[in-house]
């Protein structure tokens, strides 16, 4: 199980609950998931500054094994990117769900981004 935060440009933003619903149900069946290069240049940057805290489990910017193996303290902060055009989702473990929260909203701010939590289904616009 993980703890899941979502982060996407205001202007792709749909409106109402079922056409947010729709739109998210329809980026989460995309098969890519892990080219950043086709994301807006917002989404770019809030990836790279976050990859570098939260480096991701699998891709070409994931750590190697022997970055793992010799900084065993790194395999708490690994997220899972799923990337699209105009999103990206993070999943996290339980264990630092109030950092990641925190540090996620912050890029999302930073970067005038839609930040949401989709337990709770609470948007926070910048």
């Amino acid at each position: 199980m993980s703890y899941d935060l979502i982060i996407f440009e205001k202007s792709n933003m749909p409106t109402g609950r079922t056409g947010f619903l729709n739109w998210y149900d329809k980026k989460m069946e995309c098969d890519d998931g892990q080219d950043i290069s086709f994301t807006s240049e917002k989404l770019q940057k809030a990836f790279h500054a976050l990859r570098n805290i939260f480096s991701p489990i699998n891709g070409s910017f994931a750590p190697g094994n022997k970055v793992l193996s010799e900084t065993p303290e790194m395999k708490k902060y690994l997220c899972d990117y799923f990337i699209t055009e105009d999103m990206i989702s993070l999943s996290f473990s339980y264990s630092i769900v109030e950092f990641a929260y925190n540090t996620v909203k912050r890029a999302a701010y930073f970067w005038m981004l839609v930040f949401l939590t989709p337990t709770t289904a609470a948007f926070l616009c910048f």
